[in-house]
């Protein structure tokens, strides 16, 4: 590797961590891409194993470090498109340093049935997005439950949102969401005096989510305090912000960079700060009168629900997992519901469309609500469309904790991250139906799903892999799909939307090492309705 392939790499790892996160700390970035880049000149002068002749075919690549990241970033449907022409539906890349064998089709479904003893969904989880390492990096007042005896899979956590979020149970949140979402409208859109229109951005529609998240979450006591709700609606954009520094830089620059730049510790003492009291005062009040009080807000369920060894949480534990429930309920839904708004901005025949929609259901329904809105087809469709469009090229990460043999007879390697095109299943006519309307796949059509009634924004498989598949499915989907249409749909009411991009078309989305969809850089703008 010659010391001007070293200076390409340094000055494209730079660029790259600085085009998505414009603020970031360029001198400290631009440092570590050289250390990064001259830790890979050393790493390739190192003679490579030979490939078993069953191993995923690599897709050759010719640029060292940045390997088939160049032709992912240009075109990363037209990239996997090609590799399955040439290489077959189970192909090895290297992109930025990193390998990653890539499933398509049908092969999909195999590894979410290979099994956790296989294809592990948790691991590959924190081999994409090491949430545990950035948290022990950012907060050293309390460590996460590991080991043997803790099984991630049946946390209280995890237990109690797969208790709690069924499509039945949800109407005990609706008053808390039609609530929050009318303040949010209130106070995160904000015109300047005599103005009728004004910007929407990311970080507005997740303080949006986020007053929702804070009641439903933390709970009537403490869900409307504006500090937290800032902290909750941030944390998220932290997380994906110090992920992707390990997607582009080696994990002991990665290290340094999130422990002095982009520490999430901040964020999680506030959230601390406000629900342990509230949590311990319930906790004394229960063990006073020798019996559990009937929860009102989630977290309080949380508490009631032990962990995997049969013990009970303490008050402070239990209030540490709200930064999770944090991450889970505002990242994906503020990302999906700004998407939407993205999709519809230079669309006002999709507007109009959806309008005549929801007036109609009003004259059914009476006023819309978030427990009526799954009951107006195109709403429903819609959303389902923009999970399905917006999906990420590459992503539900797997790790194989073993050899694993497909049934066309490639066997997986141990230690392989293994990542699924999930975009390209999602706009392949031979797994996913065109709709009544014969709309392209690759264009958006609000009613592809509008006659199909098991084709719910919340029905997973082949076709619809936003949510995971299988076990390891999002089990708050529902309250997800819930919240963003409602969401839309208010906001449709009060506003016309459209886009503030110079040559007046839908602001493109943005897109991390070329596999992951990020919100466009741009808002959108709203118009008061007359």
């Amino acid at each position: 590797m010659s010391s001007q392939s070293v200076n390409q790499v340094i000055d494209y790892m730079s660029n790259q961590y600085q085009r998505i996160f414009p603020n970031g700390p360029s001198p400290v970035v631009t440092v570590s891409a050289a250390v990064a880049a001259s830790t890979l000149a050393w790493s390739l002068a190192r003679p490579s194993k030979k490939r078993p002749a069953n191993a995923p075919p690599l897709v050759p690549h010719y640029i060292p470090y940045i390997g088939n990241g160049l032709e992912l970033q240009r075109d990363p449907a037209a990239f996997i498109k090609r590799c399955k022409e040439q290489y077959g539906p189970v192909f090895e890349i290297m992109a930025f340093g990193r390998k990653q064998v890539v499933l398509t089709g049908e092969y999909i479904l195999e590894c979410f049935r290979a099994g956790d003893s296989y294809l592990d969904f948790n691991a590959g989880v924190e081999d994409s997005l090491p949430l545990s390492r950035i948290l022990a990096l950012s907060y050293d007042k309390q460590e996460r439950k590991t080991g043997p005896s803790y099984d991630n899979s049946k946390s209280p956590l995890v237990r109690a949102i797969r208790n709690n979020f069924k499509t039945h149970q949800l109407d005990k949140y609706q008053e808390r969401i039609e609530y929050a979402v009318n303040r949010g409208l209130d106070l995160d859109i904000t015109f300047e005096q005599g103005k009728d229109t004004t910007v929407l951005d990311m970080s507005s529609v997740q303080r949006m989510i986020g007053r929702i998240s804070a009641l439903i979450f933390a709970g009537d006591e403490i869900g409307e305090n504006e500090e937290l709700i800032e902290a909750m609606a941030t944390f998220a954009q932290s997380i994906i912000s110090s992920a992707i520094a390990y997607m582009v830089f080696p994990i002991y620059v990665a290290d340094t960079i999130v422990k002095r730049y982009l520490s999430i510790g901040p964020h999680i003492e506030i959230i601390m700060r406000y629900m342990t009291p509230v949590l311990s005062k319930i906790q004394k009040k229960e063990e006073e009168e020798g019996q559990q009080l009937q929860p009102t807000f989630f977290m309080h369920n949380v508490m009631h629900t032990p962990n995997p060894d049969g013990t009970m949480q303490t008050a402070q534990e239990a209030a540490f997992t709200l930064q999770d429930v944090t991450f889970a309920s505002i990242h994906t839904t503020s990302t999906f519901s700004i998407l939407a708004l993205h999709t519809l901005s230079d669309r006002p025949d999709l507007q109009v469309k959806i309008r005549q929609e929801l007036e109609k259901a009003k004259q059914q329904l009476g006023e819309i609500t978030p427990g009526n809105i799954k009951n107006i087809p195109i709403m429903d469709s819609f959303f389902r469309e923009i999970l399905r469009i917006n999906s990420d090229y590459i992503g539900i990460h797997h790790k194989a904790l073993q050899d694993t043999m497909l049934s066309n007879g490639i066997v997986i390697p141990k230690g392989s991250s293994v990542g699924l095109a999930a975009n390209d299943a999602h706009t392949d006519p031979g797994i996913q139906e065109l709709g009544p309307n014969n709309i392209p796949l690759i264009e958006v059509d609000p009613e592809r799903f509008i006659t199909r009634k098991t084709k719910k924004s919340t029905a997973i498989g082949l076709d619809m892999l936003a949510f995971g598949v299988g076990y390891h499915a999002c089990p708050g989907r529902y309250l997800a799909s819930q919240e963003i249409t409602y969401v839309i749909a208010k906001i449709l009411e009060q506003y016309d939307i459209s886009p503030i991009t110079s040559n007046g078309m839908r602001a493109p989305n943005r897109l991390a090492l070329g596999i992951m969809q990020l919100v466009p850089a741009q808002g959108v703008k709203l118009t008061k309705r007359k």
